[in-house]
């Protein structure tokens, strides 16, 4: 769930189409801020194991920088570290294979429903009649009115 701000900001994006692409990079950014706080955790000593890295969530460039920085975090473990921490590296190589096909899936469907919030609600004739009081057959009133 997003906070207030960034929900308002997505709700009013949706009038535009950019909803989808926000979001995800909210969301996306989101991971490898929590990974970069239990790195953090491990540089200070709050937690014994450094953290595995988000599987399938680098390309092969930034996986490397994140293996790259757990091998020298683990041989020089100090809060200082942790300046030292590729976040633009791994910002960079998010973009895995799932990325741009869940963005498009939504954009989609926003695209869907946008267009159907945008056309009138097509009723039946059977609809209509039921909303005038006229039923087409007796088997078909409310029951209500075939206890009369």
């Amino acid at each position: 769930m997003l906070p207030p701000g960034e929900r308002r900001a997505v709700h009013r994006d949706l009038r535009h189409g950019d909803a989808v692409s926000r979001w995800a990079h909210v969301q996306r950014g989101r991971l490898l801020r929590e990974y970069r706080r239990d790195v953090g955790r491990f540089l200070r000593g709050e937690r014994d194991r450094y953290p595995a890295a988000p599987e399938g969530y680098f390309d092969d460039s930034a996986a490397a920088a994140a293996d790259d920085f757990r091998a020298r975090a683990q041989d020089d473990r100090r809060e200082g570290m942790l300046a030292d921490f590729p976040m633009r590296v791994l910002e960079a190589g998010i973009e895995g294979a799932w990325y741009r096909s869940a963005v498009r899936i939504y954009q989609n469907w926003l695209h869907d429903l946008k267009g159907r919030i945008a056309q009138p609600r097509q009723v039946s004739a059977a609809g209509q009649r039921s909303r005038q009081g006229v039923w087409p057959s007796v088997g078909m009133r409310p029951a209500a009115d075939r206890a009369r």
